[in-house]
């Protein structure tokens, strides 16, 4: 088998994260702006080494209607190992979103700034003078998070760039099967301890060496002409293979009652 063509892609790690809680980015500037001028000393069980630094951060919480005993906020000497402020550190807490920091560290770290996933076509089977491949055309992934409009200009567009490459090599036709590889990570593809009541949702999607639009699918909803009739359902990528069992009714204005969408077996 050979590997004729590919298509090579990669995040710009220059690109600043996007958070759009405010308070976080707040409590961060503030952690970073006081760390400046924090005193040495070390850090009790109990006690923070900065008082006047946490209490910063508890005016903070109490500024956005924020319990202070709902929130878990560390601050780290990176010279001394020790805390300068922790907040509720006895409690547990999903770290969610934070781990994309710790993720994009290591990448940088053992991947580097330059490193691109390669997307690879390969021909199992010779092409005839006719551009007849005798043989399988298959699609092989090496794990490229980014085939999706978040960096094309359509979902399809990887796919579009691809097969556009498959006609330049001389291929016109495949006598085979066209077979995606996806077996480059290995089961199991959700983390132990997600929450099951959010496997249904994009931001819990599997991970997989050839995702696609990242391994979601988007549901749009658009109310019908009548009330009393369904709303107009449509899925992307078109051709997913699920099937959508429309319960919902078009209303004449928003009630308490929103639209809800849930899967029968969640992560499966």
């Amino acid at each position: 088998m050979r590997g004729i063509f590919s298509i090579a892609t990669g995040y710009d790690w220059k690109m600043r994260l996007k958070v759009s809680n405010r308070l976080c980015r707040y409590l961060t500037a503030l952690a970073a702006g006081l760390l400046l001028a924090a005193p040495a000393g070390r850090c009790s069980d109990n006690a923070p080494a900065n008082p006047r630094l946490e209490k910063r951060v508890l005016a903070v919480l109490e500024r956005y209607g924020e319990d202070p005993a709902g929130w878990g906020v560390q601050v780290r000497s990176l010279e001394r190992g020790d805390d300068l402020v922790h907040l509720n550190r006895g409690r547990r807490y999903m770290p969610a979103s934070n781990l994309k920091l710790l993720v994009t560290a290591v990448a940088l770290d053992r991947l580097g700034a330059d490193y691109r996933w390669r997307t690879t076509v390969m021909a199992d089977g010779a092409v005839d003078t006719a551009g007849v491949l005798d043989g399988d055309l298959v699609l092989r992934g090496s794990g490229d998070p980014s085939i999706s409009n978040r960096f094309w200009p359509e979902v399809q567009s990887a796919w579009d760039s691809l097969a556009a490459q498959v006609a330049a090599a001389g291929i016109s036709r495949v006598s085979g099967s066209l077979l995606a590889d996806n077996s480059l990570f290995k089961p199991p593809f959700l983390a132990k301890g997600w929450g099951w009541e959010d496997l249904a949702w994009w931001y819990a999607a599997p991970a997989s060496a050839l995702s696609y639009n990242d391994n979601t699918i988007d549901v749009q909803v658009w109310p019908a002409r009548g009330v009393g009739k369904k709303p107009r359902v449509e899925i992307k990528p078109a051709n997913s293979l699920f099937t959508i069992a429309n319960r919902a009714v078009t209303v004449a204005r928003r009630i308490d009652s929103r639209l809800e969408i849930s899967r029968e077996t969640p992560g499966g």
